[in-house]
């Protein structure tokens, strides 16, 4: 389905996070993983199952130091991608093909 290149805006951990993450399909299961440096930079969150519905890709994702479990809602557009975090913060970013 594409990499995305991400960045949650003003999240509590200080300033913004910025990531990247490929999503993958294996038959009927959608697949989301950090790729580069987002391995080992993004492992204050947990990619735990993506899922699309009505045109929005949902990640879920389990935050182990505050012990909250949400989802990141994106929308893409061409190749523009934004969103939520949690419902409270923003997301912008890309997608490429």
């Amino acid at each position: 389905l594409g990499d995305y290149s991400l960045e949650i805006l003003n999240i509590p951990t200080g300033g913004d996070g910025s990531f990247t993450m490929k999503v993958t399909v294996d038959g009927d299961i959608l697949k989301s993983e950090y790729t580069g440096d987002s391995i080992e930079d993004a492992s204050w969150v947990i990619i735990k199952s993506t899922e699309v519905e009505d045109d929005i890709l949902f990640v879920e994702v389990h935050v182990p130091e505050y012990g909250v479990t949400g989802y990141w809602e994106l929308y893409v557009e061409g190749n523009a991608v934004t969103g939520y975090a949690f419902d409270m913060f923003e997301i912008l970013g890309t997608i490429s093909r």
